[in-house]
Order: C-alpha cells, then structure tokens, then sequence
C-alpha cells in the first residue's frame, strides 16, 4: 500500500483556539440545515463565506499551508 506524502501530517491550533471555536460554532450553525435541506447553499454561500472571513479562515488557511509546506519538505 502506497501512503500519501501529507500522512502524518497534523496542524498545529494550539495558537488558534478562538478560531477553533469560532468555526465549530459557524459549522454548527448552518451544517443540520444544508443535510437536511432545509436552506439551500446557494443561498447561503455568500454569507458563509462572509462569516468565514470574518473568523479568520483564510489566514488559518495560509499558515496551515505554510506548515504542510515545511512538512513535506523535511
């Protein structure tokens, strides 16, 4: 069996609590109604999208990447 490059691999959040908590609670606050179809996610993109700026997700997003990057080049 042949393992991906990224196995092992585990981000670092110890620095990103608020974050953390921050996108369990926006994960929380919209996942049930897209299972079950009660919100379409066209309608809600944008917002999502819009909330997940506004946490952070994308710096976390590039450090993440940073720390994949240093990873995979041990």
């Amino acid at each position: 069996m042949e393992v991906t490059s990224t196995f092992g691999f585990t981000f670092n959040t110890s620095d990103h609590a608020d974050f953390v908590t921050a996108y369990v609670n926006l994960q929380d606050k919209y996942k049930d109604a897209l299972i079950e179809g009660s919100i379409a996610l066209d309608d809600v993109l944008a917002t999502i999208q819009s909330e997940l700026e506004s946490i952070g997700f994308y710096e976390v997003l590039a450090e993440m990447q940073t720390e994949l990057d240093a990873y995979l080049s041990e």
